[in-house]
């Protein structure tokens, strides 16, 4: 599912998709879905357990801030 909806939209950030389980151990997945947001710095901003409300207005905030950040 996740393919068929990157695929038909573009975004401005790296989408990483775990086809072969080689970020499992990783990041610790012990369940999924997880939701990982990392700074252009590589540093580990947001975490989400479960579905992730992409529009709710903590998401949303720090989301524009990212992307407004000098090198984005």
């Amino acid at each position: 599912q996740a393919k068929a909806i990157f695929k038909n939209k573009s975004y401005p950030f790296t989408k990483l998709l775990n086809q072969n389980e080689e970020l499992t151990s990783v990041f610790d997945v012990d369940s999924l879905p997880n939701n990982y947001v990392i700074d252009q710095n590589g540093k580990l901003v947001f975490t989400q357990y479960g579905a992730a409300d992409w529009t709710s207005p903590q998401v949303t905030e720090l989301i524009t801030g990212l992307l407004a950040e000098p090198g984005s």
